[in-house]
């Protein structure tokens, strides 16, 4: 249940970012993929996700964070399909990306929360009980702002190399 909620909080947080002057056609795959996930069409949202998150990838490029988080979206559809390398593949890929993001964005610091979560939640399926804790906690920082300062101000110093 709650990651279906949190499923759903991250489509459409990752819709709200990339609304603005996106083309039809993703948009379209966007909204697609929400109603699938809405309707409980799990195994179908694998196909619409990797569509969308191709469209996005050439839209945005492949080291945008939009994209990125899209992709993570076809990594949780893998995951809920038992396609658990295939799923590590896609949530690496998101993590490398967003790992090289210089400054951070308010919303790209709830994609890495999100991104973490998914991930933690993988390696649990996978019986990597160690790994899983770790990234739920790297999780709980990015979402609840645990880290003495605000998330962003956090993450913005990690990035640039201060404590």
């Amino acid at each position: 249940m709650l990651r279906k909620l949190v499923f759903a909080l991250s489509i459409s947080l990752s819709l709200a970012s990339t609304a603005q002057g996106q083309s039809a056609e993703l948009m379209q795959g966007a909204s697609e993929l929400m109603a699938k996930f809405q309707q409980g069409e799990m195994r179908d949202m694998l196909a619409t996700a990797s569509k969308v998150a191709g469209l996005a990838e050439k839209e945005f490029g492949p080291n945008d964070p939009d994209y990125a988080f899209l992709l993570f979206f076809t990594g949780m559809a893998q995951a809920d399909a038992g396609l658990y390398q295939e799923a590590r593949g896609s949530f690496d890929k998101s993590i490398s990306i967003l790992n090289s993001i210089s400054r951070f964005q308010p919303h790209q610091v709830t994609y890495l929360g999100y991104l973490y979560f998914g991930y933690g939640n993988l390696h649990n399926a996978m019986g990597d009980f160690a790994s899983a804790e770790e990234y739920l906690w790297k999780s709980a920082k990015f979402l609840e702002g645990k880290t003495g300062k605000d998330a962003v101000s956090f993450f913005n110093d990690k990035a640039v190399g201060g404590s």
